[in-house]
């Protein structure tokens, strides 16, 4: 099994790595859309990310991730009893390959089974494995006109439906949305632009001293990435007790008017479009 970079390792990118800890910290941001040439860090620091997240309870073996305090009664691989057991798990990030199907999305459903035998039988797809997880979507700009309008409607939703022949299955599918960009490789639709909370344009270092930095560490990370995990355990034990802090903090945040104000008159100057958010 591969060891991933640490999130702290990364040489500078710190608009890049603050975007991600804001959403990290609350997903209702709605994700995070990063552009840039190859080779500036943009997959490592998504990667990373996952491992600042706090853990979160399910519904052992429910592969909908139920909330065992709040265990969906719609759930197909429900309905789940009040005393069900529930496990500590990661959070999940979950890839969408940009040539994946519409099935291999939304999840599949057994029609011969369902008529004949009157059972929802339903395999669960990508969206399902990234409820209340990280849903990345590398080369998001080269992604299927299908497969985007699908994503646009769960990310606007917060629920995935799946119909075939009068036979439906529905689930919740909440996540935050990453995505990744080239831009010389085109230009991604308006529409699931707007999806995106936040975009962040990351490049390559002009700093040679910064450029030797990386270099070293990718090097020592490729020698011994386990070795290279440890010496980088302790700061990213601090970044994700900090995200958890502030997760814990945001709970009990009130918005005054003053602050209304102010980041009302920020997106003003900033030429922001629409409301949303």
């Amino acid at each position: 099994m591969s060891v991933a970079y640490p999130f702290s390792a990364i040489v500078g990118q710190e608009d890049l790595k603050l975007a991600l800890l804001i959403n990290a910290v609350s997903p209702e941001v709605g994700g995070v859309l990063v552009r840039g040439e190859k080779g500036t860090a943009k997959s490592t620091a998504v990667r990373a990310l996952a491992k600042l997240l706090p853990p979160i309870r399910v519904v052992a073996g429910c592969p909908y991730s139920c909330d065992p305090e709040a265990p969906n009664p719609e759930c197909p691989a429900g309905p789940h009893p009040d005393d069900a057991p529930a496990e500590e798990r990661p959070v999940r990030l979950v890839e969408l390959p940009v040539g994946a199907s519409t099935d291999r999305l939304a999840g599949t459903l057994d029609l011969e089974k369902a008529l004949t035998e009157g059972k929802k039988a339903f395999e669960p797809g990508i969206l399902a494995a990234a409820h209340r997880g990280i849903l990345y979507v590398d080369e998001v700009n080269l992604l299927s006109d299908h497969l985007v309008d699908l994503l646009l409607d769960v990310a606007a939703m917060g629920i995935n439906h799946v119909e075939r022949e009068g036979v439906s299955v529905r689930h919740p599918s909440r996540f935050i949305l990453v995505g990744t960009m080239n831009p010389e490789e085109g230009e991604l639709r308006p529409q699931l632009l707007d999806r995106f909370g936040v975009t962040v344009e990351v490049t390559g270092s002009p700093d040679p001293k910064e450029r030797v930095e990386v270099v070293r560490r990718r090097l020592h990370h490729e020698a011994d990435p386990e070795e290279f995990a440890r010496k980088w355990s302790g700061p990213d034990g601090e970044l994700a007790a900090l995200v958890g802090e502030a997760r814990s903090r945001l709970a009990g945040t009130v918005l005054t008017e003053d602050v209304l104000y102010k980041i009302s008159a920020l997106c003003a100057e900033l030429g922001v479009d629409g409301l949303r958010g």
